[in-house]
This record gives C-alpha cells, sequence and structure tokens, in this order.
C-alpha cells in the first residue's frame, strides 16, 4: 500500500473456524507487532447511523436491541440463513471497514510490524493489502471442541459457518507461512516466535536485519 509509512510488514491471518487466529494475533501482539482488529473496526460501522438504518430496513427492526443499536447475534442469525442476506450485509459493510483499516495502516509507526486481525480476510479481499498471510491449522475435532467449549456454541456450528466461507484448501494455497495449532499454548508460542524471528530479520527500508 503506497500510504504506508517507511517500511511497514502487514500480517494477515486466515485459518478455520476456531482454529485460534485470535490466540495467534495476541502472541504476535505481545512480541511487539502492532494489532489492527478488523472485528472491532466493523462493530464500529455496525454503530453508524446510516448503517444501522439501512440493515433494520434490510433485515427488520428484530435486529435491532433495546437501545436501537445492531444485535450483532440477532443480525447473525439473520444473516447467515440468508445467502442474498448475507451478500447486502458485505457489500453494505465491508468497504466502510476496508477504508477505516487502510487509514490506521496509514498511521502506524515506519518499521513496525502489523497483524491484520480479520475473521473473513480473504473473503472481503484484505489479503490484498498484506504483505505476509499466515495460515493457522487445527484439526476439525480440535475446531469443534473450542468452539463448544469457549465459544458456547452448538454442536454443528462451525461446519455451517464454513460454509459460507473460502475453503480450507483455498487458504493454503494463499497462504506464504503454515502454523500449526492443535497443541498447547506453549507449543503456539514457539512456532509464533520462529515466524517473528523471520519477520525481524527481513530487510527492507527502515528496518535493519537482525539474527534469525
Amino acid at each position: 500500500m503506497s500510504s504506508r509509512p517507511g517500511h511497514v510488514i502487514v500480517l494477515g491471518l486466515v485459518g478455520g473456524v476456531a482454529a485460534g487466529k485470535s490466540a495467534l494475533a495476541a502472541e504476535l501482539e505481545r512480541l511487539g507487532a502492532d494489532r489492527i482488529d478488523a472485528d472491532a473496526v466493523a462493530h464500529e460501522v455496525l454503530g453508524i447511523p446510516e448503517i444501522v438504518e439501512t440493515l433494520a430496513k434490510r433485515f427488520g427492526r428484530e435486529i435491532l436491541g433495546p437501545d436501537g443499536r445492531i444485535d450483532r447475534p440477532a443480525l447473525g442469525r439473520v444473516v447467515f440463513a440468508d445467502e442474498k442476506g448475507l451478500a447486502f450485509l458485505e457489500s453494505t459493510v465491508h468497504p466502510r471497514v476496508r477504508r477505516r483499516l487502510e487509514r490506521r495502516l496509514s498511521a502506524v509507526a515506519p518499521g513496525s510490524i502489523v497483524v491484520l486481525d480479520a475473521p473473513l480476510l480473504v473473503e472481503n479481499g484484505l489479503d490484498a493489502i498484506c504483505d505476509v498471510v499466515v495460515m493457522i491449522e487445527a484439526g476439525a475435532a480440535n475446531r469443534e471442541r473450542r468452539a463448544v467449549e469457549y465459544r458456547k456454541w452448538r454442536t454443528g456450528e462451525v461446519a455451517r459457518r464454513e460454509r459460507h466461507q473460502v475453503s480450507l484448501e483455498a487458504k493454503r494455497r494463499r497462504a506464504d507461512v503454515t502454523i500449526e495449532n492443535d497443541g498447547s499454548l506453549e507449543d503456539l508460542r514457539r512456532e509464533v516466535e520462529t515466524l517473528w524471528k523471520r519477520l525481524r530479520a527481513r530487510p527492507g527500508p527502515g528496518r535493519e536485519p537482525t539474527e534469525a
């Protein structure tokens, strides 16, 4: 992206539902990366009055909470049962999200490593603004267990949501780096630390190469 200050490395994260993208982003942030949470940006966009009204007209007032704001779980229930509705939501929200993300990337310090934590990176075309795409891999059974245990989703919800996403194989083809996440948090940390050393060793304007 030409508006980035100096040499900024932008990492995009992809993987299956509940594979551990947020945990991966948190570990990179712990090591010193700047983290831009696209989901938080999407939440901001869903609070814009014009967007609220547009979505309420399309999906009905039942997607609004008592405060008149978008109730995201209610919106999700409606949208994931309506393929055309999902396309409408994406075309309404995603362009605004992308513009906000690009503004935030243009404001980071030269020499930074930035993690773009976006739930649908490839689907929204946000991989185009990334220098490195990282795939986090976890088996289907592990992902199902994590979703049920930690997110309190019902059984089968992972598979249902993945039907609305780019396939795992397509994500693997798009990825530059793969991180395994079928083990412990310590296992994940070791893999992330190895990745971090490789990233810090990349030469570029405003960045001094370091020992890997």
